[in-house]
Parts: C-alpha cells; sequence; structure tokens
C-alpha cells in the first residue's frame, strides 16, 4: 500500500464510507435494501476522494521537491564553504604577491594582501590603478607584452616595478591567461628579486682590458659593472702568479 498513490487510496476509501453514510439515512425507509440507490453515493464518494487523494499527491511531490532542494542547496553550501576556504589559503593568505589584470583595460582588478603590502597601497587604492603606473615600460611595451602572455608565449618575464613610495624594485613575473564570467584576465605571480638580482643575457666584454659596455655604449671596469648590475662587492687581493710577477721579493720573502 506504500506505493500506491493517495488518489485511489482516498478514491477506495470515499467509494466506501459514502454508501455506508446513505445506508444510516436510508435506515427505515423500506429503500435501504435497494442497491441503485448507493450507485450515486459511490460514484460521488469516489470523485471527490479521488480529488482529495489527488491534492495529497501533488503535496507530497511538493515535499519531495522541497526536501530535494533543501538538499541541493546544503551542498552547494558546502561547496562553496569550501571553495571559500581554498580561496582564503590560496590567494587571500598567501605570501607570494598575486594580482589580477584585466586583459582588455590594463587595470588591476584582484590583489591578495601580500600585494597590497608590497606596492604600498590599500586595496582600494590598487583596484584603481593601470598597470602602467607600477611598470616602468612604455605603455605599449607593457600592451605587447600582456599580449604575448595571453597567447602564452612568454608568461615569464623580468620587470622594473614602482612603489607607492616611488622606490623600484627588481621582480620577476609569472602570468598566465584566465577567463572568469567570460572576460579575460591575466593572473600574475610576481617575486620581488631585488636582493638577489644576478646578471642576464650575453655580457659584452673586452678580450683584453676586461672592460664591459653597458647599454649606453661607455666602457666600465669590471668591478664597477658588476656591483651595479648586481648584488656583489669585490674585495681586491693578490694571487701568487701576479705577486710573483709584479712583487716578486715581497712574494720570496712572504713564501720563504
Amino acid at each position: 500500500m506504500q506505493n500506491i498513490s493517495y488518489r485511489y487510496k482516498f478514491s477506495i476509501l470515499m467509494a466506501i464510507v459514502f454508501p455506508c453514510l446513505s445506508r444510516l439515512v436510508l435506515q427505515g425507509s423500506g429503500v435501504e435494501y435497494e442497491l441503485p440507490r448507493y450507485s450515486g453515493p459511490l460514484l460521488i464518494g469516489g470523485t471527490i476522494g479521488y480529488l482529495i487523494g489527488h491534492l495529497f499527491d501533488n503535496w507530497q511531490k511538493s515535499l519531495h521537491l522541497i526536501k530535494k532542494t533543501n538538499n541541493n542547496l546544503k551542498t552547494k553550501i558546502k561547496e562553496l564553504k569550501v571553495r571559500e576556504a581554498w580561496y582564503d589559503a590560496l590567494f587571500e593568505k598567501n605570501h607570494s604577491i598575486l594580482i589580477l589584470i584585466n586583459s582588455t583595460t590594463g587595470l588591476i582588478e584582484e590583489a591578495n594582501p601580500s600585494a597590497c603590502e608590497f606596492y604600498g597601497y590599500s586595496l582600494k587604492q590598487l583596484k584603481q590603478i593601470h598597470i602602467s603606473e607600477i611598470q616602468t615600460l612604455p605603455r605599449e611595451d607593457i600592451t605587447y607584452a600582456m599580449a604575448r602572455a595571453k597567447a602564452k608565449k612568454k608568461p615569464h618575464l623580468f620587470l622594473k616595478h614602482k612603489l607607492a613610495s616611488g622606490e623600484e624594485r627588481d621582480v620577476e613575473v609569472f602570468s598566465g591567461s584566465i577567463v572568469i564570467d567570460g572576460t579575460s584576465f591575466l593572473f600574475s605571480v610576481v617575486k620581488d628579486i631585488t636582493e638577489q638580482k644576478i646578471l642576464r643575457g650575453i655580457v659584452p666584454i673586452c678580450a683584453h682590458c676586461k672592460q664591459i659596455r653597458d647599454g649606453k655604449g661607455n666602457w666600465n671596469q669590471l668591478e664597477d659593472y658588476i656591483q651595479h648590475h648586481s648584488e656583489a662587492t669585490f674585495s681586491h687581493g693578490v694571487c701568487p702568479s701576479c705577486a710573483n710577477q709584479h712583487f716578486p721579493i715581497c712574494y720570496k720573502l712572504q713564501k720563504n
């Protein structure tokens, strides 16, 4: 009986009840034993029972749908809380400098607390800044670099970023293109490498005097060039070969 719908249960029940009520009403009239007199109550009772059962069936379906909807909402709320926890752990509490740049406008759309601390701006201020205001490259070069990063041709760049104080820092930027609600963004991870800046690329050096030519065409002493382009410093001494060649007496005395 559990699987039978209420419309059939109530229809059968009322088809029994109505004729019984009619039997009580006709009691003593002398016609209570005439079966045709019960066909009307039987039909009316069955129809009314069917309609009442139909309402009960719809009510049950509504309860089942509401319960299913509530369970789905609970599941989605749980998933949303998990995603919020992941977002909080991976973005908000991440010690790396993370910024989200609109690929079309070049505006910073989102940044984590580490980025705000590094650049010296509040989140509200940072979200009103165009990327050209913190990068030292010309705007057309920035647009070109963003296009290459979006196309995944060169997602790894070495740049100089300007802080709110006006200080410039050497940074290493890893960028990747993502799409959110149909809008393209560049998700960038910025690493401050000012304290560990190293020489990269081809260095033009004289084969004889060992001076190095800079980007302006000037020749600089090796020590000056390296100290200017890195965090290295020099302490001078004399190797044994040069000591023997240029200071033979001192060399022999020291050796003895």
